[in-house]
């Protein structure tokens, strides 16, 4: 970890906790849960993953005593962070349940802590764990900011970057949260000019001023995405491998290569017209041949990225899919305001925060990119760099971007891949091929890495293809 550049270990808070906490503690049994049924799920080795889930059942018992005895310390937040993950490992909880576990409790308990938390460098590294984690859940769920940026204090984050992201989070939490209220039941809806105007029928001006207004609210926050992207400090910037399919691969590789590329040049205005299901990868041979070899889960995209670390990485692809959310809000707030019902001229539709028409024209030498073009186009733009960035998570091209034998990677970078995986296989501007890489990955993370929840996320992927809401939105 390197604290004065902003960087810090994933639970690096852990062993000093361990060093504290008695044998056979709860804080013990959860660690020792995690560990087992990671190694059991990945080794098929049952007798393993029953001990893990013993292990379970004694840390829950032990939490569940200390929290009855009033005990508010770090090992009982770190505790309860653990059990989550066992359950993510594990598999045990159904997807509806996914963005629920363990979370009410965390929440909760972070509040009762109140400002003594904030005194000490691990109680601050115990929130921030905590609070990413909580707003994924809560960008998954569309449910508004566990904590508001005014809940902690500034030296909580250890850069200033760091600590402007955790609020550009909280912000956007609250932004969806608001066009969630607005549009629930209105999503969806189907793309025929009947069915769009029966969905808007009966709202008075009051709805469609708070409509317009959420819209205006979240170009703002998408141009502060944008901006900080442009703002971090060169320690936290990824570049660019070179072309993976400009390497020499040994014949014994275990990869294959899309023949089609998964790259962003990609006209919008093409995903318009042709829609994303009708989308499929160029290449070479028969069509139902390359489009299984191009979404084998071992496909290599056409490009990928090369972070600092590991957690870096995550941090990247969490920001990622906070923007393709914060996008998708817009494209569902869009769609209201153009409707026939809306009292707004479609030339009203140029938010003030968005880039001038002059710097994204699709169409072609004079003619302006619509609203909703120039959405797709950033979608499109943020989904690219997240599938960029899975060979690094997983371990398959090391620190200098080259390709390294498969099984060298790290159980936490599946974990960190888990949900901009799931929430990828929801993305409209994604062809059919390119989600099914997608869920074939999400599976690998399970058959490959042990991470069961992994295997249920895709499940409810393949059985709910046509919905973008995550698993678990209620």
């Amino acid at each position: 970890m390197d604290h004065e550049r902003g960087t810090a270990g994933y639970m690096e808070y852990l062993p000093e906790l361990l060093a504290e906490s008695p044998e056979g503690g709860f804080l013990n049994e959860a660690v020792r849960a995690v560990a087992l049924v990671a190694l059991g799920n990945r080794g098929s080795l049952e007798r393993l993953s029953l001990e893990g889930r013993k292990s379970y059942g004694r840390s829950l018992k032990g939490l569940r005593e200390s929290l009855s005895r009033g005990d508010k310390g770090d090992g009982v937040l770190g505790g309860m962070m653990l059990l989550g993950q066992y359950e993510l490992i594990s598999g045990d909880k159904p997807a509806s349940e996914l963005w629920q576990s363990h979370s009410t409790g965390q929440r909760a308990l972070i509040s009762l802590r109140g400002p003594s938390q904030f005194e000490t460098a691990r109680g601050r590294a115990l929130f921030r764990c905590a609070h990413i984690a909580l707003q994924l859940k809560d960008l998954a769920r569309r449910t508004g900011p566990s904590f508001a940026a005014t809940d902690w204090p500034p030296e909580v984050f250890l850069a200033p970057h760091g600590r402007k992201l955790a609020e550009l989070s909280s912000k956007v939490a609250i932004i969806l949260n608001q066009a969630r209220l607005l549009l629930e039941g209105k999503e969806g809806i189907g793309e025929s000019l009947s069915s769009r105007t029966q969905a808007y029928e009966g709202h008075g001006m009051d709805w469609w001023v708070a409509v317009r207004s959420t819209a205006e609210e979240a170009w703002g926050m998408l141009g502060e995405g944008e901006a900080w992207e442009a703002w971090v400090p060169g320690h936290w910037r990824y570049e660019e491998a070179a072309g993976l399919h400009d390497l020499d691969i040994q014949d014994d590789s275990e990869y294959t290569y899309p023949s089609g590329g998964y790259d962003s040049e990609i006209d919008p205005m093409d995903i318009l017209s042709a829609g994303p299901s009708t989308q499929a990868a160029s290449g070479s041979g028969s069509q139902s041949g390359s489009q299984s070899r191009a979404s084998s889960p071992d496909a290599l995209p056409r490009s990928a990225f090369v972070f600092p670390n590991l957690l870096s990485g995550a941090n990247w692809t969490s920001i990622w899919v906070m923007l393709c959310k914060l996008i998708e809000t817009l494209i569902a707030l869009h769609d209201a305001l153009s409707s026939p019902l809306s009292p707004y001229p479609s030339s009203a539709l140029f938010y003030p925060s968005q880039p001038q028409p002059s710097t994204f024209t699709p169409g072609g030498a004079g003619l302006t990119a619509t609203p909703q073009a120039l959405l797709m186009h950033k979608l499109r733009v943020y989904a690219d760099k997240l599938i960029s960035s899975f060979p690094y998570l997983f371990g398959e091209i090391d620190n200098e971007g080259r390709l390294v034998p498969g099984g060298h990677g790290k159980c936490v970078g599946a974990f960190f891949a888990l949900w901009p995986l799931h929430m990828l296989g929801g993305v409209k501007v994604l062809s059919k091929e390119e989600k099914e890489w997608v869920l074939n990955r999400l599976e690998s993370v399970g058959r490959v890495w042990g991470i069961r929840q992994a295997d249920v996320l895709a499940g409810w992927r393949r059985r709910n293809p046509n919905i973008g809401k995550d698993a678990g939105v209620v």
